[in-house]
């Protein structure tokens, strides 16, 4: 299925979790400090395992930094 992942889109797997993500992104590392939001709707970090991300979702994926 497709997604858009930051306005770029990426082929997943059907019935792929949030939680899941990250691998089929390559991305590695903590996840501290990290927000999510789907189709504009900020999804907790304790329901990343149990949310399914869908055709056509808008995934927003931000990651604070330090500085000022």
């Amino acid at each position: 299925m497709v997604i858009i992942v930051n306005e770029e889109k990426k082929s997943v797997p059907d019935g792929l979790a949030l939680s899941s993500l990250f691998g089929e992104l390559g991305l590695q590392g903590p996840l501290k400090g990290i927000a999510i939001a789907i189709n504009d709707q900020i999804v907790l970090q304790k329901k990343w395992e149990s949310t399914v991300l869908q055709e056509n979702d808008k995934v927003l994926i931000i990651s604070a930094t330090k500085g000022g």
